[in-house]
């Protein structure tokens, strides 16, 4: 409200981004613009230090439990995780490449990103039900086990409802990604020597080597529409 105050509305709406950069020089003068700036600046830089930390992080955990090969594992001299480090960053300078050449990509990347992180709560909510169906880690049918089922099946019904709101075309794309990765886990299962899937997994991935198949095929002829 303040920023009405000090400009016009129209004047307001013409401003670029960050807007409040241009509310503060008209009410202090230039140097408030750098202020927000530069504070901006350090904003984004240390968010942007952060993801890249974090994705690199995510590989570093899934090495050291065996999901991951043990090369995303490993530690230079400065205790870093370079391998995990270049890897996660590299697919992401890919996809901020990709982006340059067409214009509807960033906005197909971040529906996709939303699209794909409804998949993993989905498996997190269908893995408690199993565990609660199972009886794993309960006494008997417990009070605690009847109210954790509870939240379980809601929890899973819920996941699956929003995997089919996001809709097909955005699960398909995900599979384009979701597909390349799994070889990144049989490489670790082969290290560890320990069988691959469990007889239930294999329609899994067949589902989403099909879905990935349809993906790529939809990418190379444009028919993103689907």
């Amino acid at each position: 409200m303040l920023s009405y105050g000090v400009l016009p509305r129209a004047e307001l709406a013409s401003l670029r981004n960050p807007s409040m950069a241009g509310v503060l020089r008209a009410a202090v003068g230039p140097w408030g613009s750098m202020l927000v700036s530069v504070g901006l600046m350090v904003s984004v830089a240390g968010a942007y230090l952060a993801w890249i930390l974090l994705a690199a992080e995510v590989l570093r955990a899934a090495a050291g439990a065996g999901i991951m090969p043990s090369f995303l594992g490993r530690e230079n001299r400065h205790g870093v995780p370079a391998a995990a480090l270049w890897l996660s960053n590299g697919i992401v300078q890919l996809f901020l490449i990709v982006t340059l050449f067409t214009e509807d990509t960033f906005v197909l990347l971040k529906n996709m990103a939303s699209s794909m992180s409804l998949i993993p709560y989905f498996f997190v909510a269908a893995f408690g039900l199993m565990l609660a169906m199972r009886g794993e880690t309960y006494d008997g049918w417990s009070r605690r086990r009847k109210i954790e089922l509870g939240l379980a099946v809601a929890a899973t019904v819920y996941a699956a409802g929003l995997v089919y709101a996001g809709g097909f075309r955005y699960f398909v794309l995900s599979c384009v990604i979701y597909a390349p990765g799994t070889i990144l886990f049989l490489i670790s299962r082969r290290e560890q020597r320990g069988s691959i899937f469990a007889p239930y997994e294999w329609p899994i991935l067949l589902l989403v080597l099909v879905s990935c198949g349809i993906g790529v095929w939809a990418i190379s002829t444009g028919n993103t529409a689907f």
